[in-house]
């Protein structure tokens, strides 16, 4: 419980939004979010979106020439056509920006519920359990079987 008061201050220090996902990614490495970049490259996709309500003339372009290419294909020069159109997409994407999924600050109201009592309820249920505790220098394993 003690960790929730502290989690306020986490969710103010980080930022609201990312130019890229690129950036969203290099942002968690540097912050110590995530330690591991190829962590970061495969979780951060999970974490945040593209920012809703932001379309531009070319964006919404290209969902339509997206589905006219389909057409397309048996044209002479349409592979050129179909690449130029890809990367203007990744283009129009790299541009929007991105978010959190999901504003954990928006739930607060719950933690209490969801978290006051729970290491409790945890150390009574009657099964085996298994501590793990890792840091850069140390890694610690307790067992109630008196296992390393």
């Amino acid at each position: 419980m003690d960790a929730l008061n502290s989690m306020q201050n986490f969710l103010r220090g980080r930022p609201k939004t990312f130019k890229s996902l690129e950036n969203a990614i290099e942002w968690s490495v540097k912050s110590g979010q995530i330690r591991n970049l190829e962590s970061a490259r495969v979780s951060m996709v999970g974490q945040v979106k593209e920012c809703e309500g932001i379309t531009s003339p070319e964006g919404s372009k290209s969902v339509v020439e997206g589905i006219i290419e389909e057409d397309e294909d048996d044209e002479e020069g349409s592979e050129s056509v179909n690449k130029r159109k890809k990367e203007d997409d990744m283009e129009t994407k790299k541009d929007h920006p991105y978010t959190w999924r999901i504003e954990l600050a928006k739930t607060e109201k719950y933690w209490d519920g969801w978290f006051r009592g729970l290491s409790n309820l945890f150390l009574s249920c009657p099964i085996p359990k298994l501590l793990l505790l890792a840091g850069k220098c140390v890694c610690a394993c307790i067992s109630p079987f008196g296992l390393p």
